[in-house]
């Protein structure tokens, strides 16, 4: 269910004055109701539910499912699946995505997720050339890097705590 409007505060009624002055102190008041807002209500418990199938042999990890999946509709799905018939998937993460992107009303969010990408191709000559320098700095650099971060740790401790 969404809910748009302004909310009455559950505590309007409520506050004490030690809550008044703490909120006082930090330089902000108490709102008996709020602006304009949002609110998306869902029912289902099993919404954001990150289950997992426990595995028949002892000391082995538990398979995790997918968000809003349970086992009990996971095996279901296996079973249908089996058979060959259809079954419809559950789309709670594309749900939860669509909700916050409209919480937020930000319309960069759902530009952004629809937005095509063109990879471009590479100068073959120019790759085969700085093959090298890239695989250099990729992967020597980082190792070098890693080395003389752990000497100069090394030095300072050591003429830190010498005795």
């Amino acid at each position: 269910m969404l809910l748009e409007g302004k909310f009455t505060s559950l505590y309007r009624n409520r506050i004490t004055k030690a809550q008044a002055d703490t909120l006082a102190a930090a330089g902000t008041q108490f709102l008996p109701a709020s602006s304009d807002n949002k609110i998306i209500v869902v029912g289902d418990g099993d919404m954001v539910l990150n289950d997992f199938l426990p595995n028949g042999e002892p000391g082995s990890q538990p398979e995790p499912l997918q968000m809003g999946w349970n086992k009990y509709t996971y095996t279901e799905y296996l079973k249908q699946s089996a058979l060959g018939k259809w079954f419809i998937p559950v789309a709670n993460r594309e749900f939860l995505q669509n909700c916050v992107e409209y919480l937020v009303s930000n319309p960069a969010i759902s530009e952004t997720r629809n937005k095509d990408i063109v990879l471009r191709l590479l100068d073959s000559k120019k790759v085969k050339a700085q093959k090298t320098t890239w695989q250099l700095i990729n992967i020597a650099l980082p190792v070098i890097l890693v080395i003389i971060l752990g000497w100069l740790y090394h030095e300072i401790r050591k003429r830190k705590y010498a005795a």
